[in-house]
């Protein structure tokens, strides 16, 4: 039987000791705020995003529509949630093509000091 072994890293910033400018999404791009009725265009976005990717033979639920679906869901029931810090992203290159949802980022707080970006 043979073993793999995966490293993941964090990286880390201290936003007391920076100035960080509010970031402005290129030209096309959009962000939008979390509202539940987002959930599963999230879940879909991290499907796409991690379907055949490492991650997905890693974290298994990451390969399935339905296993980002409850991850996504489980990630909003957990008290450590932050909604403000979460946002789904947007393309829209012009007004002949719809939206197509690109990105998903969700704000977590590790502690009262502490917190997380996915």
């Amino acid at each position: 039987m043979s073993m793999r072994y995966y490293r993941r890293f964090r990286m880390e910033i201290d936003i007391t000791r920076v100035r960080l400018a509010v970031p402005k999404p290129a030209d096309g791009y959009g962000l939008l705020q979390w509202s539940d009725d987002l959930v599963e265009r999230h879940a879909d976005v991290k499907y796409r995003s991690f379907r055949s990717d490492l991650d997905s033979q890693v974290f298994k639920c990451l390969g399935r529509i339905d296993g980002c679906l409850g991850l996504m869901r489980e990630i909003v029931r957990q008290r450590t949630f932050l909604s403000g810090t979460t946002w789904l992203g947007t393309f829209h290159p012009d007004q002949d093509w719809p939206p197509q949802d690109c990105g998903t980022i969700q704000g977590i707080a590790r502690s009262r000091k502490v917190g997380a970006i996915q």
